[in-house]
């Protein structure tokens, strides 16, 4: 199903619908803190271009943003790289179940601790601690599912972030283009246009 390969010619259909149904999660999580809170958690350039300014003006609480939500995302990626990442360079067998099943079991979590109000109310801003600990959970979130399909992908694919998707789009239709005229036959039966 998944596989570990550091070319974009032999992606598989299979490969490609999981990186975009990853894509479309990574969008989802971001439209969810933004709604809530008003804060996108997969975008840590901003914070930490912001995080200068926040020092300067000293609000602590999105100089605390800044510095939780980077942190959180790192400490997902960490939890993946020993799942994923760590095991491919020991040529053992990755456990892509137990980094997806965490993402599964900590957005259940998060979904059931909303459903209780744990939260606050929806759409309220960032106002309280629980705000920073569900932005903070949201963006482990992202970490740990960018990292698991970098690692899965060769480094190829970032699921939490458009700007390397979209790349990766415009090169993989530039090497179909050229592909195809340059080796027809080269180009395979699935994405023939």
């Amino acid at each position: 199903m998944l596989s570990h390969d550091r070319s974009i010619a032999t992606f598989r259909p299979s490969n490609i619908v999981i990186w975009m149904t990853m894509a479309f999660q990574g969008g989802y999580l971001n439209m969810v803190a933004l709604m809530s809170c008003g804060k996108f958690v997969s975008h840590l350039t901003r914070y930490a271009t912001l995080l200068p300014k926040f020092v300067v003006s000293e609000n602590t609480v999105e100089f605390s943003l800044c510095l939780f939500i980077p942190a959180a995302f790192v400490t997902g990626a960490i939890f993946s790289a020993f799942l994923v990442d760590s095991r491919l360079i020991r040529e053992r067998s990755p456990k892509y179940w137990v980094a997806f099943g965490s993402m599964s079991l900590c957005l259940a979590g998060l979904l059931g601790l909303g459903l209780r109000g744990a939260f606050g109310t929806f759409g309220e801003g960032l106002i309280e601690a629980h705000d920073f600990l569900f932005l903070s959970a949201l963006a482990f979130i992202c970490g740990l599912q960018n990292a698991s399909i970098t690692s899965i992908s060769g480094s190829i694919i970032r699921t939490t972030h458009l700007s390397g998707i979209a790349t990766d789009l415009g090169i993989g239709i530039v090497r179909l283009w050229t592909l195809k005229i340059s080796r027809p036959d080269s180009v395979p039966s699935f994405i023939q246009i």
